[in-house]
């Protein structure tokens, strides 16, 4: 039996410029009937057009199904398969990742105004940082920032992050640097390693709390991470290199009564 574009659309449930698509990349052939000039399908273009949503559904592109149907032999077809799955297997372990972010961020969320300002110990997450500006300066010649589009894109596992040298909080020295965090475990999944120009934090005891800026001003004074600092040194513990930061969320961005909240961690380590 054969089928008009009108008919093999009702049939699977497309539209006609849906068939005429797949007929236009080559996966679909027609014959015209001379008597009528419509284009016209066989059964057999039934099964092609639902094995070729299949492998829309399998993240392939209509050519690459087109080239499935048409052209590769058992072995390419099973190799580009193959191919395929390890991508798709990728993406759902990056999928994954980020659902678990999205709870996490959640739960950040729900306890933003009961943390803000309370210091406590605990464990913090190991870190891997860029920085592309130190005290709202580009660093136009960092090699950071030539890597910073690559980790843009693996956003949400990628995230604003500040690093707060010691020193600075110790001396209420306005310094610190802007850039890009990703954490220890995500970085392994996303084959992210070391680098000359990536800092690496370890995870460890840290003092934690949640800094809340209530200010459009994208800079932050030097004082907000003081608190952390002084609960480090009141509890016998010897702050460590410098602290940073993770941005929870922005909230009225476009308005003066702008706000942000930020996780601060200030790894440290105890008093012998």
């Amino acid at each position: 039996m054969k089928y008009k574009i009108s008919q093999i659309a009702k049939i699977i449930g497309v539209s006609s410029e849906a068939v005429r698509l797949y007929e236009k990349k080559g996966v679909l052939k027609t014959e015209k009937d001379e008597e009528s000039g419509y284009r016209l399908f066989h059964a057999l273009d039934i099964g092609t057009m639902l094995r070729c949503r299949s492998y829309a559904q399998f993240g392939l592109s209509l050519s690459e199904a087109a080239s499935l149907i048409n052209d590769y032999d058992l072995e390419q077809s099973y190799r580009a398969l193959v191919g395929q799955e390890a991508r798709m297997q990728q993406e759902i372990e990056r999928q994954m990742r980020c659902l678990v972010r999205l709870k996490e961020l959640n739960q950040l969320i729900a306890g933003c105004e009961r943390d803000a300002g309370v210091c406590r110990m605990q464990e913090h997450p190991g870190i891997l940082r860029i920085d592309y500006h130190h005290n709202g300066v580009l660093m136009k010649d960092s090699e950071s920032l030539k890597q910073f589009p690559q980790w843009s894109a693996l956003a949400p596992l990628s995230f604003i992050s500040l690093r707060i040298p010691v020193e600075s909080m110790r001396d209420s020295v306005q310094d610190y640097y802007a850039g890009l965090g990703i954490l220890e475990e995500d970085a392994e999944i996303l084959g992210i390693r070391d680098s000359k120009n990536i800092r690496r934090t370890p995870k460890g005891l840290a003092v934690r709390t949640v800094l809340k800026v209530s200010s459009p001003d994208p800079l932050i004074g030097i004082n907000a991470f003081q608190g952390v600092y002084a609960y480090a040194l009141d509890h016998g513990c010897v702050p460590l290199e410098e602290a940073y930061t993770r941005m929870i969320i922005v909230i009225h961005r476009s308005s003066d009564k702008c706000v942000r909240y930020y996780e601060v961690f200030l790894p440290v380590k105890a008093k012998k």
